[in-house]
């Protein structure tokens, strides 16, 4: 993946590691008193958890984050929150913030997949994701609604594929974002639920079974610096942070590409 914070590629992983140390060291005085607010959409909680633990470990600044759907956090930014940096799960509404003149050029970091996971062993004897739905068993569906989150997006477009849209939403339960819809399946308030593949390979994912749905487009993940950012410097080091070969094998660590 390739942006804007992209270390050159064609350099030996050890010299871009290096770079990248030497380029938080060269800083460290500057940055010493700065943190950053980072806007993260929930679906991509775990990793940006173990990505933010990295980067502290290796830089004096200290990083905050605040977990929604994606058009939650769009919506807050708009209305004038000071966030420093978005992770979004699209590459539409960085895109839209940055031609509204309010971001910086976006970058995707991730690339993500809806799956459905259920708890419910006779589930887990399904051939595929259209068979569990169609189980007499599955009263409720957690999913997550298109308009906030690209995941809830990514679900129904593949329900529409597949001629189950009409059949199944009576059923639908609305989560707030796309780990809550993984929460309630995991609650027991619904049978099976649209969940994004990295919660669904978690320890706790473990505990129940999931189905790829390969008719859902891959979700991709973007992200930009906000203008109104008081710490820019800092805002760049992390971006640049989050496309570096460490992070990178994170990411992969839960199953994004």
């Amino acid at each position: 993946m390739h942006g804007p914070w992209t270390i050159p590629a064609g350099q030996p992983m050890i010299a871009r590691i290096t770079g990248l140390a030497l380029i938080l060291f060269m800083t460290t005085s500057a940055l010493a008193a700065e943190s950053l607010n980072v806007a993260v959409a929930a679906a991509f909680k775990r990793p940006f958890t173990e990505i933010a633990r990295r980067f502290e470990a290796g830089s004096p600044i200290r990083v905050e984050a605040t977990f929604a759907s994606t058009g939650t956090l769009y919506s807050q930014i708009v209305n004038g929150a000071l966030y420093d940096v978005f992770l979004a799960a699209d590459d539409k509404r960085p895109q839209d913030l940055h031609e509204k003149g309010l971001a910086g050029p976006p970058a995707v970091y991730a690339r993500g997949r809806v799956v459905l996971w259920t708890t419910r062993e006779e589930l887990c004897r399904a051939g595929d994701w259209k068979s569990a739905l169609r189980h007499a068993g599955v009263r409720k569906i957690a999913i997550v609604s298109s308009a906030t989150s690209p995941y809830g997006g990514a679900a129904e477009s593949a329900l529409r594929n597949g001629g189950l849209w009409d059949a199944v939403k009576p059923r639908f339960v609305y989560a707030q974002d796309v780990t809550q819809a993984f929460q309630y399946v995991y609650a027991g308030a619904a049978a099976a639920g649209f969940c994004a593949l990295s919660d669904a390979i978690s320890v706790v994912g473990g505990e129940g079974c999931r189905f790829d749905v390969q008719e859902a487009p891959p979700v991709e993940h973007s992200a930009c610096v906000l203008k109104r950012s008081k710490n820019g410097e800092a805002a760049r080091l992390f971006m640049r942070f989050l496309q570096a070969p460490e992070a990178e094998e994170i990411k992969r660590s839960y199953g994004y590409r």
